[in-house]
């Protein structure tokens, strides 16, 4: 067995290991996948079926253009190995590689069966048996609060001062991930890029600066801190609301 262990969706993952000819002719080998793919959903997959239709737009590009039944056959196989069909001669050997890509989450498993045709063999013979598997997850972020809300009242005689609130953000799943913080004024962030590694934990300064609010009329401003994962689609969004208030003359 092949156990490529926890991955991310989205992302290409390889596995490598030697294989050689000891024997005194020449080896055709052949890699035949045997099965379909075995996937066991979890839960949330429901949630990543409802954005299957612009997740295929992501894997036509990957693999080329698929289109109709081609494409569903295609987008349910998710290991491969490369090369599929290499000769060798005797004493040879070469590096064999194991990919994995999903974008389904889930623990899925296919069963490839190597065969060989061994000199002026004109039939395979079935060999080594391989059953390769992986547990697919999308990256999990916790945060403090889900919302930040600032607020800010108007003083005469005092300039106005960003309002500041600490955001902590939390990696819960078992993978590394790279953050990117996207946000547009009046809000800021104190960071544009972060690591957090498992289970790991950091905090960042997020303000909201009410002097962009020239009119003097009271208001709320909505915004959002969009926070995107490195190599994978999926972004997490928290929602940012800065009041600004003026007395009512």
């Amino acid at each position: 067995m092949t156990d490529f262990g926890t991955e991310y969706t989205y992302k290409t993952v390889s596995r490598q290991f030697f294989l050689e000819n000891r024997g005194r002719k020449p080896m055709k080998l052949m890699w035949v996948r045997q099965n379909k793919v075995d996937r066991k959903k979890k839960q949330g997959d429901n949630t990543a079926s409802a954005i299957k239709a612009a997740d295929s737009t992501a894997l036509m590009k990957r693999t080329g253009s698929i289109l109709g039944e081609n494409a569903k056959e295609e987008e349910q196989f998710v290991f491969s190995v490369v090369p599929e069909q290499i000769t060798l001669g005797p004493k040879m050997g070469i590096m064999i590689e194991f990919r994995a890509f999903s974008h389904h989450i889930g623990q899925i498993s296919e069963t490839w069966e190597c065969q060989a045709l061994i000199g002026a063999d004109r039939k395979p013979k079935p060999g080594k048996t391989s059953t390769i598997t992986a547990n697919f997850i999308t990256p999990s972020l916790e945060f403090n609060s889900p919302d930040l809300k600032f607020k800010y009242e108007w003083e005469k005689g005092v300039p106005a001062q960003p309002k500041v609130q600490m955001l902590s953000l939390k990696n819960t799943g078992p993978l590394k991930t790279t953050l990117g913080l996207k946000i547009e004024p009046p809000f800021s962030c104190s960071v544009e890029t972060l690591t957090l590694e498992k289970d790991a934990q950091d905090t960042v300064r997020v303000e909201f600066d009410p002097s962009s609010k020239q009119d003097r009329v009271s208001d709320t401003i909505n915004g959002k801190l969009t926070i995107s994962h490195e190599g994978h689609p999926h972004k997490d969004i928290v929602s940012l609301s800065g009041q600004v208030c003026f007395p009512n003359l």
